[in-house]
């Protein structure tokens, strides 16, 4: 492939990337909205479609959070959702 031909596929592709940027950044914004931590075990097959590795799976079943303190919530969550820890 030439260096002109190399040129114009990155110019082209670029374009498409500027056209879709709008689209991309939105999805992103929504998503952030939309997330919710600490499920990932909920999603243990569609990991399992991603990856055989061992320590990786074993992550995502087996890590916890050793806190120092019980956490404390003040009022309710930004979001305006509230759940009911139980220990």
């Amino acid at each position: 492939m030439s260096l002109t031909t190399t040129l114009q596929t990155v110019i082209d592709d670029v374009s498409k990337f500027e056209t879709l940027s709008p689209v991309i950044i939105t999805g992103l914004e929504q998503n952030v909205k939309c997330f919710k931590a600490g499920n990932l075990t909920s999603f243990l097959s569609e990991w399992r479609t991603i990856t055989s590795d061992r320590e990786i799976l074993d992550m995502i079943t087996s890590t916890t959070i050793d806190l120092r303190y019980l956490p404390v919530q003040h009022g309710p969550p930004a979001t305006g959702h509230s759940r009911v820890l139980r220990y």
